[in-house]
C-alpha cells in the first residue's frame, strides 16, 4: 500500500523545478513538506476508495468465476443480489470501524468482505442444503486479488 501512496504521491505533486528566489518561495508555498503530502495524499486514497467500494464492492466478489460458481449464478444475478447487502454491509462495516480510514483499510475491508459474503449466504436459509454446499465452496473457493483489484478499481 505505502508503493501506491509513493505512485500517488509523484504523480499528483510531481517535479518542480524553480530557477529564482520568489519561484522557489512560491513553489515551497504551494509544495507542501513530504511529511504533508504523505497526509494529503493517504485522504485522497481512502477519498477514492471510499468511492469505489460504494459504486464497485459487489464486483469484487461478482466478478470471481469461483464466486459465481459456488452459487451457479451469473455475474448480472449476482449483482443484483448483492444490492441490498451492499449496502446494509456498507453502514455496518462504517458504524464498526468509524469509516474507511489509512490506519483501518485492511480491517475495514476485511470486515465489509465478510459481512457481503454472509449476508449473501444467509439470503439462501431457505435452503440450509444449499447454505451448507455453497458455504464449503466458497470455503476452497480461489479468488484472484488481481481480478478483485481490477472490479473494485474500474
Amino acid at each position: 500500500m505505502k508503493y501506491l501512496y509513493l505512485v500517488m504521491a509523484l504523480a499528483i505533486t510531481g517535479c518542480a523545478s524553480t530557477d529564482d528566489e520568489s519561484s522557489a518561495k512560491e513553489a515551497a508555498i504551494s509544495h507542501p513538506e513530504p511529511a504533508e503530502q504523505v497526509l494529503n495524499v493517504d485522504t485522497l486514497v481512502v477519498d477514492i476508495m471510499t468511492e469505489k467500494l460504494e459504486k464497485n464492492g459487489r464486483s469484487i466478489f461478482c466478478d470471481q468465476p469461483s464466486y459465481i460458481g459456488c452459487y451457479n449464478i451469473s455475474r448480472t444475478q449476482c449483482l443484483a443480489e448483492l444490492a441490498l447487502p451492499h449496502e446494509r454491509c456498507l453502514a455496518r462495516t462504517n458504524d464498526k470501524t468509524g469509516g474507511l480510514t489509512a490506519d483501518n483499510l485492511e480491517s475495514h475491508s476485511q470486515y465489509y468482505g465478510a459481512c457481503l459474503a454472509l449476508e449473501h449466504i444467509m439470503s439462501r436459509i431457505d435452503n440450509l442444503d444449499q447454505v451448507e454446499q455453497i458455504s464449503e465452496c466458497i470455503g476452497s473457493a480461489e479468488i484472484d486479488p488481481n481480478t478483485a483489484a481490477q472490479s473494485l478499481l474500474q
